[in-house]
């Protein structure tokens, strides 16, 4: 069990204290909450602000009505087949997440923005007026009403400044559910986020439509989420990442605290008593790595190399043997994921494999099965994850990130 270095559960009181009670007698282990649910907590929190709910829900309603009504479900899919031929970008989908998804109403309000010029065709759609002049009164009214919230000049572009200001909220959430190097970027990227909440705020020379309270009520809430997931190995991550640290070391002593914190946990001997003198001088060797100014720290030849591009599992591998302590540490700490969601995934794979049609499988057909269900499927989002060097954009001001990272699928 010396092997085990992290306990991830989610915020339920039960798992936060089976969690605490088995990290007890273990000093060498870290306990965490998984930051995909943090994130989606944090989201939640945001749709029950006011000003986001009272949004969420006129365009909730607009949405369900076209996809509960076929007349209008059949105009929308007309008018994003005429895109196709047209060659014009087409909308995504009619789609409802449900209420268990992660960032479900945000990824809502994201689709049906885009889904806004072929939602107007389709409700204006000849067809669908006749279909709607044949109904009862009460019909009538409700469709007027969503025909408004179509037409209303406030509402979309509120929307369309939503999904702005919490897209980046939303990246971190989808790098936190990835396979690759999340440990290494979430406390920076979390940093990042912070500041552009804070901006948002800062209401000089700027015109949104969002109340000054609701932008201060969002920065409170990503304040107090970010603070459940955040741990000592998230800050010893965030320093052995030259995309942050490397030639200018942090002066945070939150980070320097958690990074001694998380050294020492390493740093035990078998009756559990800190080395210290290894800690020391794995901490030492760690402040070298962010100044980056050692000259016998790389190993010749690399000295030269961009690390911006370099993957944050490799760069260990640039480093020289006289930081061999700093590289074992590293190659324990870059592999942690920072979220609990891929075990959770197993269990919802095995509900659509055992099954009423197969309650009487076998269990090693049952677990063959989803070895082949959820193997699948991981190395589909291994394929769409397999290029991490694209997280370097996230480090500019605009947030731009690439249009994969933020697809669906239908």
């Amino acid at each position: 069990e010396r092997l085990c270095i992290q306990v991830i559960t989610d915020g339920a009181t039960t798992c936060q204290s089976a969690r605490k009670e088995f990290v007890k007698d273990r000093p060498w282990m870290t306990e965490a909450w998984c930051a995909l649910h943090c994130i989606s907590l944090f989201f939640k929190d945001c749709f029950n602000v006011d000003y986001y709910f009272k949004m969420y829900k006129k365009v909730h309603s607009v949405v369900k009505y076209a996809k509960s009504h076929g007349a209008i479900r059949s105009a929308y899919d007309e008018a994003r087949k005429a895109n196709i031929r047209g060659q014009i970008p087409t909308s995504p989908a009619l789609a409802l997440p449900a209420d268990t998804r992660m960032a479900g109403k945000w990824s809502l309000l994201d689709r049906a923005v885009k889904s806004t010029h072929n939602l107007k065709a389709a409700f204006g759609n000849d067809e669908v007026r006749k279909w709607r002049d044949r109904q009862t009164a009460e019909e009538k009214a409700k469709f007027d009403k969503l025909w408004e919230h179509l037409c209303c000049p406030i509402l979309w572009p509120g929307v369309e400044e939503t999904i702005k200001y919490l897209r980046p909220a939303f990246v971190i959430m989808r790098l936190a559910d990835s396979d690759g190097e999340a440990m290494s970027w979430m406390y920076g990227l979390s940093l990042r986020v912070v500041v552009h909440f804070k901006n948002h705020a800062d209401r000089s020379n700027k015109k949104l439509a969002a109340p000054y309270e609701t932008s201060v009520e969002v920065l409170r809430l990503w304040q107090k989420r970010w603070g459940h997931f955040t741990n000592p190995l998230h800050h010893l991550g965030y320093v052995l990442n030259p995309a942050f640290t490397v030639g200018n070391p942090t002066k945070d002593a939150s980070v320097h605290s958690g990074c001694a914190v998380a050294l020492g946990k390493f740093c035990l001997k078998d009756d559990n008593i800190c080395d210290k003198q290894k800690a020391a001088k794995v901490m030492n060797q760690l402040m070298l790595f962010s100044k980056g100014n050692s000259p016998d720290m790389w190993v010749p030849g690399t000295e030269s190399f961009d690390l911006r591009k370099i993957a944050r599992k490799n760069i260990m591998n640039f480093l020289s043997d006289d930081f061999k302590e700093l590289k074992e540490v590293a190659s324990k700490v870059l592999e942690q994921p920072v979220s609990s969601a891929q075990c959770e995934r197993v269990w919802s794979s095995l509900n659509w494999i055992q099954g009423r049609l197969r309650g009487r499988l076998l269990p090693q057909n049952s677990v063959g099965l989803l070895r082949v269900y959820y193997g699948n499927a991981q190395e589909e989002k291994m394929k769409r994850n397999s290029n991490f060097e694209d997280w370097a954009r996230f480090m500019g001001e605009d947030y731009t990130i690439p249009e994969e990272w933020l697809g669906y699928e239908d």
